[in-house]
C-alpha cells in the first residue's frame, strides 16, 4: 500500500488528515523501505519439479558441463527506456532536460549462438522468426562444423524446450545426423540454468552503454563486435555461474532464482 492509499484511509476511517511526506517519514521511522518489485518467469507445479530433480542430479553426479555447449536465441531492438537519473542542481548555469533520443521505428534482429568451455559458435544474426527448418539449417551450417572443429571426443547440446527444438522435424533431423543422443533433457521454463542468458544480457548492456546503435548496420555491428570479443576464459565464467544457481533451485523448491 503506497503513502497515497494510506493517507486516503486514515482521513476515510479516522477523520486524521496528514500529507503523504508525513506517511514516508513515520513509515521510514518504523523500519520500512520501499523495492522495485522484480518480475521473474512464471514456473507451473510440474515444471518446479522437473526443475530440482534437474539440480539433484548435477550435484549428485557432481555434473562440470565441461564438454556442454549452451545454445540459445534472443531479440536485440534498438529502443530508448525510461531511467531514471541523477543531477545536481547548480546556480547560474542552464539546466538541461535528461533526453534520450529513440528511432522512430526501432529495428529489432534475432541472434542465436552457443557456448563452452572451449569457445564459442559463430553468432547467426536474422530477422523474422525462426522455426524448425531455420534452427536446423543453423545446426547443420553453425553447430555441425564447430562440434567436428572443437568436439572430436563427444560434447553434449543444452537447447530449451521451445517447439522448433522438439519439433517432429528438428528430431528427425538430428537423428539422421547423429546428434540426437547428445541432446541434454532439460527442464522447461528455466532460463536461470542457462548461462548463455546472462551473455545476452552483457551484449544488450555493450550495446546501451558502449556501441549505442543509432541506425541498422550499427546495430548489427555492435552485436559481431561485442560477440568477437569474447573469448573461452570469459565463456567459462559465465558458464561458471550456473554452479550458484542450482543449489538455489533446490532451496526455492524449483521456484524461481532471481539469477
Amino acid at each position: 500500500m503506497n503513502s497515497t492509499a494510506i493517507r486516503q484511509k486514515l482521513l476515510f476511517h479516522f477523520k486524521i488528515n496528514i500529507s503523504k511526506s508525513y506517511v514516508c517519514q513515520i513509515r521510514r521511522s518504523l523500519g520500512w523501505r520501499t523495492q522495485r518489485c522484480k518480475y521473474c518467469q512464471l514456473i507451473s507445479h510440474v515444471n518446479r519439479r522437473k526443475r530440482v530433480d534437474y539440480a539433484l542430479w548435477a550435484l549428485r553426479t557432481r555434473e562440470t558441463f565441461l564438454n556442454v555447449i549452451f545454445v540459445d536465441e534472443s531479440s536485440v531492438e534498438m529502443s530508448a527506456d525510461g531511467k531514471i537519473y541523477f543531477y545536481k542542481p547548480t546556480y547560474g548555469m542552464q539546466y538541461i532536460e535528461s533526453r534520450r533520443q529513440k528511432p522512430k521505428h526501432a529495428y529489432k534482429v534475432h541472434v542465436w549462438a552457443g557456448i563452452s568451455y572451449r569457445g564459442l559458435l559463430h553468432i547467426c544474426i536474422f530477422n523474422g522468426i525462426m522455426d524448425s527448418v531455420i534452427y536446423q539449417h543453423i545446426l547443420r551450417d553453425n553447430f555441425l562444423p564447430f562440434v567436428n572443429s572443437v568436439f572430436p571426443d563427444g560434447y553434449r547440446l543444452y537447447q530449451d524446450n521451445d517447439s522448433k527444438h522438439c519439433s517432429k522435424s528438428t528430431k528427425a533431423w538430428m537423428t539422421d545426423n547423429h546428434m540426437i543422443d547428445n541432446v541434454m533433457k532439460t527442464p522447461a521454463s528455466s532460463p536461470d540454468l542457462n548461462p548463455i542468458e546472462n551473455v545476452w544480457s552483457s551484449l544488450k548492456q555493450y550495446l546501451q552503454n558502449v556501441a549505442k546503435p543509432r541506425k541498422r548496420d550499427e546495430l548489427v555491428n555492435g552485436i559481431v563486435d561485442f560477440w568477437e570479443g569474447l573469448s573461452a576464459n570469459q565463456c567459462g565464467r559465465y558458464i561458471d555461474h550456473i554452479h550458484r544457481v542450482i543449489p538455489h533451485v533446490i532451496l526455492n523448491e524449483g521456484g524461481p532464482t532471481m539469477f
